[in-house]
């Protein structure tokens, strides 16, 4: 079986818990997290996969203006910075699972994540490009 859904978020970082009395995380997190899981919702109404899956994620963020330029190329271009990749994996993985892609995200076996700064000409915005594949 095959998922392909596109959350039309932008990805925040997984962060590090915070701890007062027991373990809590950030409050602009979770509600990330839960407006994204109900971008899946909507997209998908099928059961969750329950052998391993293959995961492919496109992030896609909105474009500096040091990037407009002229001189800039008008395509996708390869992003890198502050959040590092593995953070907004994780982020998106939880996401999955809570939004009821897969039973669990142990069942990732294998995973490729890729950050864009979106074309010149790309008019969507920020979004997350989830593509999964059930082993047979």
């Amino acid at each position: 079986m095959r998922i392909d859904v596109t959350i039309p978020m932008a990805c925040v970082p997984h962060p590090r818990p915070r701890f007062g009395g027991r373990a809590w995380m950030p409050r602009k997190y979770m509600k990330w997290k839960e407006d994204c899981c109900m971008y899946l919702e909507l997209a998908y109404d099928g059961a969750p996969l329950l052998g391993q899956v293959e995961v492919e994620i496109d992030l896609v963020f909105t474009r500096p203006v040091r990037l407009l330029k002229m001189s800039s190329p008008s395509c996708r271009l390869p992003k890198t910075g502050r959040a590092d990749l593995d953070n907004m994996l994780k982020s998106v993985l939880d996401v999955c699972q809570d939004g009821g892609l897969v039973k669990n995200d142990n069942q990732v076996w294998c995973l490729t994540g890729r950050q864009w700064h979106q074309s010149k000409d790309e008019e969507d915005g920020p979004q997350i490009r989830i593509r999964m594949k059930e082993l047979e």
